[in-house]
């Protein structure tokens, strides 16, 4: 059985991604369709990537659901707070990697809501959860003197941030 998956937001772990599928590294997994804000990204991707489906780009993140299993989110707390409950609601599985949305208890709430009534199921993978454990235990143990926090992002991916909101940042 094969597995559709949407990939929302196309930044470096959105292309990791179609590059993993493409390559055949997701056994089973096809690309069911891309969508970033930016779509000539998405559109120059597709056309450069062997055994993918070059007309997967999407105009609308919701339209992800008429084509896929699985949505991966790898945009920004915008988008799981956009468009989850809405792809949840279509019984579309989300796999959120912006899980600092659920910071918002309503979100949280109606994120298990709307999973709740149809079925579709919601993850947060433990990647960035495992890093923040082994930090934690390095510090406990005595063995952590600094940590240095660098990511890198363009500037489009800060807006909405609520820093930068509220700090007027442009």
């Amino acid at each position: 059985m094969s597995l559709s998956v949407g990939i929302l937001g196309f930044g470096t772990i959105g292309r990791e991604v179609l590059a993993a599928i493409a390559e055949g590294a997701m056994p089973n997994a096809t690309l069911g369709g891309v969508y970033d804000r930016n779509p000539e990204r998405v559109d120059e991707a597709l056309r450069s990537t062997a055994g993918v489906d070059e007309t997967a780009s999407c105009d609308d993140p919701l339209a992800l659901a008429d084509t896929c299993d699985v949505v991966l989110e790898c945009a920004s707390h915008g988008a799981v707070e956009a468009y989850a409950v809405p792809l949840l609601e279509t019984g579309t599985d989300v796999l959120a990697l912006s899980v600092g949305a659920l910071a918002d208890t309503d979100l949280h709430d109606d994120v298990l809501r709307a999973a709740g009534e149809s079925g579709a199921r919601f993850e947060v993978p433990s990647g960035a959860l495992a890093g923040v454990d082994a930090i934690t235990g390095a510090a406990v143990e005595g063995q952590l003197d600094e940590v240095v926090f660098t990511t890198i992002k363009p500037p489009d991916g800060l807006s909405g941030a609520p820093h930068i909101e509220e700090n007027d940042i442009d």
